[in-house]
Formats: structure tokens, sequence, C-alpha cells
């Protein structure tokens, strides 16, 4: 029997994604098995270094979903939706299961239950740099997750978010502006990038 190095299963596996439809980049991590389902809809595309992990589990995309420079998607035995219109900055962090910590007396590290909660994206939504979105999050359609946030509750549509935790900001607040570059967009620490005098959605404007 020959065996087959896992780099090379992994190229397969990259390459059956690309064939698909799937413009993601030859040097991605990917882990799945044959439980995984990877669901995508027209000119979604995943960019060098980023990691991707749905071993059993589910990740839905829609259209146009745009993942920057390392950013990781962690969907195993468990679930990601993101909408269409999507666009992740660089080393943004989807992590849709946790290790509980709630079982005195057994290691951090021998502990087995995971949440499995998952994570739902909606529309036309843009999470800028170095933000993470972790397990049980859903984000309504349009929102904005500003630079290095970490978001651990659900928002509704139309918000923004910084810090950490992260907050909805109020609409027209001043925020230190930061940089969240993923070779299309710019913006500060609550995204502002000039969406309240343009109607198109994000992916529009970001074209190109």
């Amino acid at each position: 029997m020959t065996l087959v190095p896992a780099r090379l299963l992994m190229l397969r596996d990259v390459a059956a994604l690309r064939r698909a439809g799937f413009a993601v980049a030859w040097n991605i991590e990917l882990r799945r098995t044959a439980a995984s389902e990877v669901s995508f809809g027209r000119e979604c595309s995943m960019a060098r270094y980023s990691i991707l992990h749905v071993e059993g589990g589910r990740l839905h995309l829609g259209d146009r979903v745009s993942f920057g420079v390392g950013n990781y998607v962690a969907a195993a035995e468990s679930q990601i939706t993101v909408g269409s219109g999507v666009l992740f900055s660089p080393f943004v962090s989807l992590i849709a299961l946790n290790h509980q910590i709630d079982a005195l007396g057994v290691p951090l590290w021998a502990e087995s239950d995971h949440s499995r909660s998952g994570i739902s994206i909606g529309d036309d939504c843009w999470l800028a740099t170095r933000s993470i979105v972790l397990p049980g999050v859903t984000l309504g359609n349009r929102c904005v997750v500003g630079a290095g946030a970490v978001v651990t509750k659900s928002f509704p549509d139309g918000t923004r978010l910084a810090g950490v935790p992260a907050r909805a900001i109020p609409p027209g607040s001043e925020h230190p502006r930061r940089h969240a570059d993923n070779g299309r967009s710019g913006g500060d620490v609550a995204g502002n990038d000039g969406a309240g005098t343009d109607d198109r959605p994000l992916s529009d404007r970001h074209a190109g």
C-alpha cells in the first residue's frame, strides 16, 4: 500500500475547491474530512497563508466573499455561515468552537468538551484587520467590525463595532484612525470608510 503524504492530500483538496470555483490560494492550509461540507456562491476567494479547518464541520458562503491574507477560519465540528458581499481584511479569525473550562480538577489541555454554537455573519459586512469572532455570535447585515476587535456576542443589522470585548459604536462618533487594508479597503477603528455617503454594497465600493 502506498502512503500519500499529507501535503499532497491537502493540495488535492485545494485543487478540488479551485475547480469548483472557490478561488483559494495554493498555499492555504486546508483540513477537511469526508464529513466536511463546504458550499459557496459566485466570486468567492481566500488569500495566501490562510487557514481553513472544517473537519466534520460546515462552511457556507454566499456570493462575493473575500478572505484576506492570513485569515483563520475554524469551523471544525461546528458551522460558519457567511452572507454575500462580505470582506475580511488580513489576519481575521472566525472561531466557531471552543474548549469548555468548567470541569474542576481537569487540566485545561485535557478538556475535551467543546462549545459548537457556530458563527453567522450577514450580507454586506466588513471585518477589519485582526478582528476575532467567537462561537455563538450572529452579526446582522451591513455590520462593520473595527481592527483588533473581539466579538463575543451578537449584534443586529447596521452595527459598527470596536474594542475588546467589542461594543457598538454610535453613528458619527469620533475614533482614532487605524489602517485595515487588504489591498482594497482601508478605514479607522470603527470602519469609517465613507459608508455613510455611499449606499453601494461594500464589496462593490472596494472592488478593483
